[in-house]
């Protein structure tokens, strides 16, 4: 394939990447297309920590976790179809467009799938008032919550639709793109050749957002990444409010709620070589759990990537790379809670964790906003939350910096264009994926 020279080729196949090729192939299937993707096929993606239940991260040369086929895709799948949170993007598409993209979407995904998992809707009006009324903003969506297996089957399908249609590099890294009369997309072993370039790297390939800023001389926005505590209490105390909204998402100045499971589990993920305390639907394991998980986050903005890098080491070596767990009411009291004190707490910890205080990790504007939310859900929903919930520090969520694109996710370079979450435009599976379709029809122009 050295030396070829193809319609349009795409850098990354994580979600966005997966529905634009989709649809392309679908209007037009004699578009010459290549994909160059840094990961592996999404058969071959297995965490060796979590495959060979190893206690560390083995810092492998690409993360199964963030890179391959899918990219993020593969994981819990919750398409949010909203524009309330999850990205800007009714930055590029008015109101009215988004929500034929999102239709768009979610009939891919229903065509894709084999296994039946409902949509539904969040909104509630009630809930709505309570909120403003108690100075705090319920957001509200129509979400489509496949699951991590049934994730899995419909990118795998989505795979065996494109292979034989468009030329996919698996274990592959752009290190140079160049732009004469067209562009010349540099490998480590070979160059190649394209009328039209797309970027669709996701959220963590540094290395190409680089490219894109510093060797392009594109213009980058601030860079974000939001932290926050994973709180795990009875769901008994949430089992009336379940019932007349299945979930709910509420913001609060700079926090809010987010990704909650109702007789879930805490697990470990690994970010970037980040310990994080995540959420996983009881679905994904079989049986429920007493308890009900959901994090609170915070947003920290930076002017650099040397910034925000320095911040996230130094946030990692105060929790020794491990999980830290507190129960709220030694969090207020400003006191570790030991494990003694744990195996008699009326609240069970679904996942192990290292007995520490977050008061020593965190700054108090960190922990009074995180205390300030527990008070206006308790307020909004007239509940208690139990003194003994426990929480698990930290949670993570990266986000690229925005990439200076025009409504048609053009760059300022003719023809090469940035779209899902690597533009910085947007941050959830529903938004990358409509991303990709809005962006089809210019490019088959």
């Amino acid at each position: 394939m050295k030396n070829r020279e193809y319609d349009i080729i795409i850098v990354g196949c994580g979600v966005s990447a997966c529905f634009l090729a989709y649809e392309l192939i679908s209007n037009n299937n004699k578009i010459d297309i290549l994909i160059i993707e840094k990961g592996d096929k999404l058969n071959n993606r297995k965490c060796l920590k979590n495959d060979l239940a190893l206690q560390v991260c083995q810092n492998c040369k690409c993360c199964n976790i963030l890179f391959g086929f899918s990219g993020l895709g593969k994981s819990e799948g919750k398409y949010n179809y909203t524009t309330q949170f999850g990205g800007f993007l009714k930055d590029i598409v008015n109101k009215d467009k988004t929500k034929i993209l999102f239709e768009r979407v979610d009939s891919i995904l229903t065509y894709f799938k084999k296994m039946d998992r409902e949509l539904y809707n969040t909104y509630n009006e009630e809930l709505s008032i309570k909120a403003k009324n108690c100075g705090a903003k319920a957001l509200f969506s129509k979400t489509h919550h496949l699951g991590t297996s049934i994730s899995f089957d419909v990118y795998n399908n989505i795979y065996d639709f494109l292979k034989d249609k468009v030329s996919i590099i698996f274990n592959t890294e752009v290190k140079y793109v160049e732009k004469k009369a067209n562009f010349s997309i540099h490998t480590e072993d070979n160059i190649y050749f394209s009328k039209k370039v797309v970027f669709a790297t996701g959220t963590n390939s540094q290395s190409v957002k680089n490219l894109l800023v510093n060797t392009l001389s594109i213009d980058s926005s601030l860079y974000r990444v939001d932290v926050g505590l994973r709180v795990e209490t009875d769901v008994k105390t949430f089992e009336n409010i379940l019932k007349t909204i299945g979930e709910f998402k509420i913001e609060n100045n700079n926090t809010y709620t987010y990704c909650m499971n109702p007789y879930g589990y805490v697990v470990e993920k690994d970010l970037n070589s980040h310990l994080c305390a995540d959420g996983q639907n009881y679905l994904e394991c079989g049986t429920k759990s007493p308890n009900i998980n959901f994090s609170i986050f915070y947003p920290f903005i930076f002017n650099s990537e040397a910034e925000l890098s320095s911040f996230l080491n130094n946030l990692r070596e105060s929790c020794e790379n491990s999980i830290v767990v507190q129960r709220l009411v030694d969090l207020k009291n400003n006191k570790i809670t030991s494990s003694k004190i744990l195996k008699l707490n009326s609240i069970k910890p679904s996942l192990n964790a290292f007995n520490g205080n977050i008061n020593d990790i965190f700054d108090k504007d960190f922990v009074n906003g995180i205390l300030l939310m527990i008070e206006k859900i308790e307020k909004i929903f007239d509940i208690k939350i139990n003194e003994e919930t426990i929480l698990y520090s930290y949670d993570l969520k990266k986000y690229s910096n925005k990439i200076q694109i025009d409504k048609t996710f053009q760059t300022p370079i003719s023809d090469l264009y940035v779209i899902g979450d690597c533009s910085g435009y947007t941050n959830s599976l529903a938004q990358a994926a409509a991303s990709g379709i809005y962006l089809a029809p210019s490019l088959l122009k």
